[in-house]
């Protein structure tokens, strides 16, 4: 079991080190870390790149999410970009997203700084 843990810590510590600048770490509720598409992809235009960053220069960053129907009627909420601006640049449907309940918190330290709200733990209907 302990092997397991300490593996899984390994390949998670590995791909964080090896991630494409197009991908930022981004705490989000309950303290947990996604990995969210950021800025343009590599094969992005010029053109494409200097409107994201007429965007970023324009326009409140804040974490975008997407949040689905569960079977029971519940919703689930995740965050999928770290910003518009990125959603766009990723040819997202902005349709389809929408800013997060609470802006997460890049560890890369850049943008604002996130909801403090992303280190409390999570608590739900299974846990109590």
């Amino acid at each position: 079991m302990m092997n397991s843990i300490y593996l899984s810590a390994t390949v998670v510590a590995f791909m964080a080190c090896c991630v494409s600048s197009d991908i930022a770490q981004v705490k989000y509720l309950g303290g947990i870390t996604f990995l969210l598409k950021d800025r343009c992809p590599e094969y992005a235009s010029d053109f494409e790149i200097d409107n994201y960053k007429q965007c970023a220069e324009n326009e409140i960053l804040h974490t975008q999410c997407t949040t689905d129907r569960l079977l029971t009627g519940d919703k689930l909420t995740v965050p999928l970009f770290t910003d518009i601006c990125s959603a766009v640049c990723w040819g997202e449907d902005v349709k389809k997203i929408h800013d997060c309940p609470y802006n997460g918190r890049r560890l890369d330290g850049k943008g604002k700084p996130g909801s403090a709200r992303v280190d409390q733990g999570l608590a739900d209907r299974f846990l109590g």
